[in-house]
């Protein structure tokens, strides 16, 4: 006689055991009221222009009008945005003294789709690339661009100057992909530096700060520099993609121009409550963050989050 014993094992829900809702992102698992519900039935998202988002191998694609930004980090809602970059694809609005530009590999750009370009810069007293945009004096800006080393310039001094006397600045190390010196001269303000890494050996810098005056022909400079600390120009040539300005403290996704300022669309993620919760969500670094309380009856609209998992629960 012949016996099979089988033994099968329950996997337990991710989700604690009060839970009224919850979704991973990531999988694509959703629940509503201790029932698997397919996604399509657990939110809805409303954005009325493209945006991109990244994925965890840093690079950054496209998703259309009222498509929810899912990759494997999970979903990216922001808040509207505008780059004041006319045409971040070319050298449209840009003054090169010493420079020359050349496109780089199509398949090696941290933006899908969008064209990255080789600077090759001389060692001149005025060297250097301008992206020329218009400043407003005593707005906050966010500046934004990719770089990638590509064997050659190790540093390169990113800065945002009124074109008079007033700028703010950060020196970055392409070969480590690290900061050094920042700050501002003149009497602008200097608030912070980021560096992200993004694909394929591409970071993003992000470099926040204020100019006095408003001046036209302001810009958004970069240079081969000797060493940390030191405007003397060096030969030398670097990768460059995405130009982005935001008027904000806080720059966003990359927005996409060609031959005007373009803006993405504010988005909301909306999930329906029928009683009172409170809400948390994993983020794409493991943390979690808490949503906050939600009254019943009502739609929960989330306007600003990066999660992987979100849940929903009865407060104590």
């Amino acid at each position: 006689m012949l016996g099979i014993d089988i033994n099968s094992t329950r996997v337990a829900p991710w989700w604690p055991a009060n839970a009224r809702y919850a979704v991973d992102f990531r999988t694509g698992i959703g629940m509503r009221d201790g029932t698997h519900r397919p996604m399509s039935e657990l939110f809805a998202l409303t954005r009325s222009t493209p945006k991109y988002a990244q994925d965890s191998t840093g690079r950054w694609s496209s998703f259309a009008a009222n498509v929810a930004a899912i990759t494997d980090l999970g979903i990216l809602v922001e808040p509207a945005a505008t780059n004041l970059v006319a045409d971040n694809s070319g050298e449209t609005s840009t003054a090169m003294t010493g420079v020359t530009a050349s496109p780089w590999p199509v398949d090696d750009t941290p933006i899908r789709g969008l064209g990255a370009r080789r600077l090759v810069q001389g060692s001149g007293a005025s060297d250097g690339f301008l992206r020329v945009l218009p400043l407003s004096g005593g707005v906050t800006y966010t500046a934004s661009r990719f770089y990638k080393y590509d064997g050659s310039t190790t540093w390169v001094r990113v800065s945002i100057s009124d074109n008079v006397a007033h700028g703010f600045f950060a020196f970055i190390n392409l070969q480590t992909m690290s900061i050094g010196a920042t700050g501002a001269f003149g009497a602008a303000t200097f608030h912070r530096c980021i560096l992200s890494p993004s694909w394929n050996g591409w970071y993003r810098v992000q470099l926040t700060g204020a100019v006095p005056n408003t001046n036209a022909v302001s810009g958004f400079f970069s240079h081969s520099v000797t060493t940390n600390n030191v405007t003397a120009r060096a030969a030398g040539s670097y990768g460059i993609c995405g130009d982005q300005l935001e008027a904000s403290a806080i720059g966003t996704s990359p927005i996409v121009t060609a031959g005007s300022p373009s803006s993405r669309a504010t988005e909301q993620l909306i999930v329906a409550s029928p009683t009172p919760v409170a809400g948390t969500a994993t983020k794409p670094d493991g943390s979690t963050e808490d949503l906050g309380l939600f009254a019943g009856g009502t739609e929960i609209i989330l306007l600003n989050i990066a999660a992987l998992k979100i849940w929903f629960y009865t407060p104590a």
